[in-house]
């Protein structure tokens, strides 16, 4: 598949540097704001700070070094320095509880892991890197190590302020882009974060953000508060897009299946003909368009504005549509379908469904020539 790297450090380097531009102010309403102040926010559990963060200089037992600090704690400062690829000496030590843990996994056994059946002695470490906090379990010599998943909540900070910040229509369920993650949960919290699964933001949203100047917009997938480092206007049909993109990752995130098709707007595929057609194209939501042939082409490519508008157009006015057709005059007949899970009320007549056959074949001779 081809994939276009985006200025992932000129992002980061402009974060650094200066911060994200400051999302322009709405007007004065009587609604509580979309970013809830520190005081609304739902505070972590009560931890002491363990300030300053004393180095190991004794790896030849699992007891107190000097300082007071378990050297199990600095091994899971380690392995989570790696896991985020930053240094450890800008992760937390936060709290250290000292626990039993019922068995060999330290009670974090996976699938048909079988564990040794055993009270092992150890710790719960709390770290905190950036705005994110992890916990990690440990043995007493920090040997043996397992991170708890589901359980990294954002930290509050006024200095801290998202990339990008979505809400759902009905404000039950909200999520923020940071760099380390996506920090999702309820309205006003506690948040869970979600790290990015290579380890960065995906390449589609750094270009969102490398493009589009800050903007805030009520969408039909929801309220956004965009803080690009760009100067180009976001569409409403862009805006949308960025929102469709923060939905999709919550939607993922939230139900622990990254790999679903979440926020699949079409299927179409055409096989057969004199031409021996097999191609088969998913668009989705957020304006991502794949698509995949017998004749080696796999390709992935974005919408452009104006094909966004007209996608969203279809998509919120026409009822679902699963449309199948094969020529019977030929011998090498084509077979079309089309499977629109529209959300409209109206019923699409030929001829919306022919506009739509066409608008799909033309993105289907676009990504042939994005190759």
């Amino acid at each position: 598949m081809k994939k276009t790297i985006f200025p992932a450090l000129l992002l980061l380097a402009s974060i650094l540097l200066g911060g994200c531009a400051a999302a322009p102010q709405a007007a004065e309403s009587p609604t509580e704001p979309f970013i809830p102040s520190i005081e609304k926010q739902v505070p972590l559990p009560t931890a002491t700070l363990l300030e300053p963060t004393p180095e190991p200089t004794d790896s030849t037992n699992g007891g107190p070094i000097p300082g007071g600090l378990p050297q199990a704690a600095f091994a899971a400062r380690e392995a989570l320095a790696e896991l985020l690829g930053v240094s450890a000496e800008t992760i937390e030590i936060r709290d250290i509880e000292s626990v039993d843990w019922p068995d060999g996994c330290l009670g974090l056994a996976g699938p048909d892991e079988m564990c040794t059946m055993a009270i092992v002695p150890g710790y719960r470490v709390s770290l905190v890197s950036g705005t994110s906090q992890h916990i990690y379990r440990t043995n007493e010599r920090g040997t043996s190590l397992r991170r708890e998943m589901g359980v990294s909540f954002a930290v509050p900070s006024e200095e801290a302020q998202p990339l990008v910040a979505w809400q759902n229509p009905e404000c039950a369920e909200e999520a923020y882009l940071l760099l380390e993650g996506l920090s999702f949960g309820a309205c006003g919290g506690p948040y869970i974060v979600s790290t990015w699964a290579e380890g960065a933001i995906p390449a589609a949203m750094l270009q969102f953000l490398d493009i589009f100047a800050p903007f805030e917009a009520e969408t039909p997938a929801g309220k956004v508060i965009f803080n690009g480092i760009g100067t180009a206007i976001a569409a409403p049909a862009e805006q949308r897009a960025i929102a469709e993109w923060m939905k999709i990752q919550f939607l993922a995130a939230q139900s622990g299946r990254p790999q679903a098709d979440w926020g699949l707007a079409l299927t179409y595929s055409r096989q057969g003909g004199f031409a021996g057609f097999c191609d088969e194209m998913k668009v989705y939501l957020d304006g991502s368009v794949l698509l995949s042939s017998c004749k080696n082409v796999d390709v992935d490519y974005r919408l452009d504005a104006e094909q966004l508008k007209q996608l969203y157009a279809w998509y919120d006015t026409l009822s679902k549509i699963n449309y199948s057709y094969t020529d019977p005059g030929t011998a090498d007949a084509m077979s079309t379908k089309l499977a629109f899970p529209a959300q409209g009320n109206k019923t699409a007549d030929e001829a919306a469904i022919n506009e739509i056959l066409v608008f799909c074949d033309e993105l289907v001779n676009q990504a042939r020539a994005e190759q």
